[in-house]
């Protein structure tokens, strides 16, 4: 029951210290996209993705809707999005209580 809970808690960590990064490193990346003006918003966004391992879509991306699929989106092909790393954080307290 112990080493059950022990392990619950490490899980919950990781998600949330996956979350708080993912993050970060999106709040780097809106604010770079906002104050520079060379900057291509597309080719940023997708390289973004890339080191996420989060697929990017085939239409062409903007500030928002980078901001959109890396925050909230479920359930994603090969990343975890804030979202889905809070949710996975939350299951394993769930069962950590029962």
């Amino acid at each position: 029951m112990l080493a059950r809970n022990a392990e619950a808690l490490y899980w919950i960590g990781r998600y949330v210290e996956r979350a708080d990064d993912t993050a970060r490193i999106l709040d780097v990346t809106v604010h770079q996209l906002l104050e520079d003006s060379s900057v291509d918003p597309d080719q940023t966004s997708r390289v973004l993705l890339q080191v996420l391992g989060i697929e990017p879509p085939k239409h062409q991306l903007d500030l928002w809707s980078l901001t959109d699929l890396v925050a909230f989106s479920r359930g994603l092909q090969g990343g975890c999005s804030i979202v889905d790393a809070i949710s996975a954080a939350r299951e394993n307290a769930r069962s950590a209580r029962e």
